[in-house]
């Protein structure tokens, strides 16, 4: 099979740790296109459009009355004879964002045939048949993995992946709280939205840019279940 996914990783784990100390071991259902994402704007990336882009910041950011560009979906497979079959189930969500995504999903006219696709208002399922006889392919909007078998697409085009908007995230939470260290002070004694955002930026980043950071340099796409 040969789904690509632009510029993030194999979304596999062939090490993902409980907290009993034992070890699963997943094979990839989709992989990562070895293409460079577009530079980013002369405009920048600021705090707030940095964190819309973190999937593990939806709850709280939902909390606010903050939409993301972002679309859960659900990945699975199976094998019936020679026939790989793959299934992503994309949830419901705010319709100009689902078929935002759904606008950016390519397939070959020869693979036409190959490809089941169901869409309601706002939310679809896709269903991709491949054998050794029959190869299709498709090529999905950049994504990232928080489960072993979810996924969060970007609905939009991104210059960045996820490590890429943490570290701008923080970037710019460090600088503010470095050179206005009088606002900084003042935020967090107020308890201010700014500072409630950062401190969820920063708890957030200590789970998951470990995991990045492993993936990039195994090779093998991690995660905690």
């Amino acid at each position: 099979m040969a789904s690509n996914v632009p510029r993030e990783p194999d979304h596999r784990d062939a090490s993902a740790k409980t907290i009993g100390g034992s070890l699963d071991a997943y094979e990839p259902l989709v992989g990562a296109e070895d293409k460079r994402l577009p530079l980013v704007s002369e405009a920048g990336v600021d705090l707030l459009t940095a964190m819309k882009h973190l999937p593990d910041l939806a709850d709280f950011l939902r909390s606010y009355g903050i939409s993301q560009p972002i679309v859960r979906a659900k990945v699975s497979a199976e094998t019936r004879d020679s026939e790989s079959i793959l299934t992503i189930n994309f949830h419901p969500g705010h319709p100009g964002t689902i078929n935002r995504l759904f606008d950016r999903i390519l397939i070959r006219p020869c693979d036409f045939e190959n490809i089941d696709w169901h869409q309601q208002s706002n939310h679809g399922t896709l269903v991709q048949k491949t054998s050794p006889t029959n190869p299709s392919e498709l090529q999905l909007p950049c994504c990232t993995t928080l489960k072993a078998d979810e996924l969060r697409f970007w609905s939009e085009p991104v210059s960045l992946n996820e490590f890429g908007f943490y570290y701008v995230a923080l970037f710019i939470a460090g600088n503010y709280a470095r050179y206005f260290p009088d606002r900084w002070l003042k935020d967090i004694e107020l308890a201010s939205p700014l500072a409630i955002a950062i401190e969820q930026l920063v708890e957030s980043a200590k789970t998951r840019l470990p995991l990045l950071c492993l993936s990039e340099l195994s090779g093998d796409f991690q995660l905690i279940v």
